[in-house]
């Protein structure tokens, strides 16, 4: 969990902020169920986190489902040549990959979990 130690690490150096962990998953499966598994992988993610040390109030767990699909950056085009920057993997991209392999792919790109910055000012209590 290379990471979220990393992860640990930016909030020890940084122990003013509050983090969102969202989670989100690829297009497949219904909406429910994908927010409802998105969910359940930010809490765990926050609950690994709180086991190394880090403050429960400092974090929250945000499930996306398949609300927000990745869009590419340059570092994915550039490890992944058959997307673009700048492309959104929707469903609609995704299923006119030529093949089962690069769709595949594109699915996994859209299962991650992210960080986001709420907060900058926050203050542990006493």
């Amino acid at each position: 969990m290379v990471a979220l130690d990393e992860l640990i690490e930016t909030l020890a150096d940084n122990p003013n902020i509050t983090i969102e962990l969202g989670a989100h998953t690829d297009s497949r499966g219904g909406d429910a169920d994908n927010i409802s598994l998105s969910q359940r992988r930010a809490q765990s993610v926050v609950n690994y986190l709180i086991s190394k040390g880090v403050t429960s109030d400092r974090l929250t767990a945000k499930g996306y489902g398949e609300s927000d699909p990745k869009t590419v950056d340059t570092k994915l085009a550039q490890q992944y040549p058959f997307l673009k920057d700048g492309t959104v993997l929707t469903e609609e991209y995704i299923s006119k990959l030529p093949d089962s392999d690069l769709q595949e792919i594109a699915h996994q790109i859209n299962r991650r979990t992210e960080f986001r910055v709420l907060r900058t000012d926050y203050s542990a209590q006493k």
